[in-house]
């Protein structure tokens, strides 16, 4: 006697592993973010960002800058200047890394930096 085989279908679906997607928590529309100079704000900020947008509890840039751009100021240019080039191979470097916001709020423009 031989074997009897599964169908196509479920053969397929035994080679196929499920994807779960991270999915970002919506701000519910009734719910207004605090202001950014609120105490909450930083708060506010990390619990917008996804599993992938963390690396050992810190934000990624590409986390805070889709967070800024949904809930803070259209990002109008955005640049990096080398600091430090480490020595130990690693394949990293230190760079200050300077946005251009407009912001949501009151429609200024600001400019921050950081390393």
């Amino acid at each position: 006697m031989s074997k009897k085989k599964g169908t196509a279908k479920t053969e397929i679906l035994d080679m196929v592993d499920e994807v779960v997607e991270d999915s970002v928590e919506e701000t519910p529309e009734n719910t207004k973010p605090p202001a950014s100079s609120d105490a909450n704000w930083v708060d506010f900020v990390i619990d917008q960002l996804t599993d992938n947008e963390l690396v050992n509890g810190a934000p990624t840039t590409d986390g805070l800058r889709r967070v800024c751009e949904k809930h803070y100021g259209e990002i109008i240019a955005s640049h990096s200047s080398p600091v430090d080039v480490l020595c130990t191979n690693t394949g990293r470097c230190a760079v200050n890394h300077t946005l251009h916001i407009l912001k949501y709020e009151t429609g200024s423009e600001i400019t921050v930096s950081a390393c």
